[in-house]
């Protein structure tokens, strides 16, 4: 029973010591949704649950469109901890967003604006081309009427101020569509010379460069990753 009670206390202490040969670490870093972590110059696995051994330990996060971080971690002897780190912006990433504010901005003034008003107004002349037609007939009607009788004054003048406001709405949507069109002939030309704003980034553990341009058909941004040899 005595040596029985010695190989559980060795096999504790062995278990034990094995138990805290490393430490599970938890990172939580503030960045974007990936990250890379190099510790003591080793690259590890792209995940946030690494084990670590229990110790002082220099480490180095990045994340894309953000600053590297270089420090160190104190890794203690626990079963598990948590980590958290917030990453700084890159200021390229920061002016990346300023240069596409302004680049949507004169593709607006250029070209959704002007198509926008030719597609408004070609779209609604139809409509009112018809209205127009009808409180036209409707107004010959009415002063006939009122030439005839005059208790229909008042509606005849009804009748002409309706016909009169579609006009004028007509002749606004036919104003719209060739003002429109007008306007895009003479900014296309600028719009298609503007510079699209590209960010580039390299990632500083690969050989991944990492990348953010505009989609050339919704003018939103796109992530693009290419190789460096």
């Amino acid at each position: 029973m005595k040596h029985f009670s010695v190989l559980l206390l060795l096999f504790g202490l062995l278990f034990n010591g094995v138990a805290q040969d490393s430490t599970k670490v938890r990172f939580y870093v503030k960045g974007s949704s990936d990250f890379w972590i190099k510790l003591d110059g080793e690259l590890l696995p792209v995940r946030n649950v690494q084990m670590i051994t229990p110790g002082l330990h220099d480490i180095e996060i990045w994340s894309p469109m953000h600053k590297k971080y270089k420090g160190t971690i104190e890794v203690p002897v626990k079963d598990s901890i948590s980590y958290y780190q917030e990453l700084k912006k890159d200021p390229e990433y920061i002016q990346y967003l300023i240069q596409t504010d302004e680049y949507k901005r004169k593709v607006f003034i250029g070209k959704t604006a002007p198509l926008f008003l030719a597609f408004s107004g070609a779209v609604a002349s139809p409509f009112l081309h018809s209205m127009r037609k009808r409180w036209h007939e409707e107004s010959i009607k009415e002063n006939f009427k009122s030439q005839y009788f005059s208790s229909n004054v008042t509606g005849a003048e009804n009748v002409t101020r309706r016909y009169n406001t579609v006009n004028a709405a007509f002749f606004t949507s036919l104003g719209l569509t060739g003002s429109g069109l007008i306007a895009y002939y003479f900014t296309r030309k600028w719009v298609e010379k503007l510079d699209k704003p590209v960010y580039r980034q390299q990632n500083p553990f690969t050989v991944e460069m990492f990348e953010l341009g505009m989609n050339p058909v919704t003018n939103t941004p796109v992530v693009g990753l290419t190789l460096n040899f």
